[in-house]
């Protein structure tokens, strides 16, 4: 079964991946030691919206449609391949980076779409208090925003969304539609910059 396309939410996740575009050039900068105030402050506030947009659309979708078990294994695949190769020559970047997260909080997709209260709850108990020794985002917290996508589209506030993302510049739908392509594609590219340049 394929997907139902809402051009909205499309554009809104296109939106997401170019403030998540943008962070990781910060963060290549500031690896290659090129920053400043500004730059940091651009980290510290608008790129940090990437995250729970693209969460929230996530797990919005998944009340429609869950992970199918072939493109989850892509995108676990994808994630393992990108972050090993991140690992060796990016190892400033924090890791886990979000995809591997966020493959494990698809796993549990039918939990989470289930039983988004709990779950919010749950993931907001991990995140403050059970926090995994590492550098990438903690699974709660990522559990949190697609639990929060979850329940506004079982409240029947996906529509609304798209109705907002509608107003956004039709060109960031293109990105919408091809998440992990454009997520992999920036992370290697930038990966491979840094080693160059290094």
């Amino acid at each position: 079964m394929s997907r139902i396309r809402r051009p909205g939410i499309d554009r809104i996740r296109g939106l997401a991946i170019i403030l998540m575009m943008v962070d990781h050039v910060l963060v290549a900068c500031s690896t290659l030691g090129v920053t400043n105030d500004g730059l940091m402050l651009t980290r510290l506030s608008l790129t940090r919206l990437a995250l729970p947009l693209f969460l929230l659309v996530s797990g919005a979708l998944w009340v429609e449609q869950l992970p199918r078990p072939r493109r989850l294994g892509s995108v676990i695949a994808a994630a393992v391949a990108l972050n090993v190769g991140m690992a060796v020559y990016w190892p400033e970047f924090s890791t886990p980076e979000v995809l591997v997260v966020w493959s494990l909080a698809a796993v549990a997709a039918p939990i989470i779409v289930r039983h988004p209260l709990a779950m919010i709850t749950l993931g907001y108990i991990q995140w403050q208090h059970w926090q995994v020794a590492w550098d990438g985002y903690q699974p709660g917290i990522v559990v949190l925003f697609l639990a929060v996508g979850a329940l506004a589209s079982r409240a029947g506030l996906t529509p609304g969304m798209g109705a907002y993302g509608r107003l956004l510049p039709a060109p960031l739908g293109a990105l919408g539609r091809k998440p992990l392509t454009w997520y992999v594609g920036h992370l290697t590219a930038l990966t491979v910059l840094v080693a160059i340049v290094r």
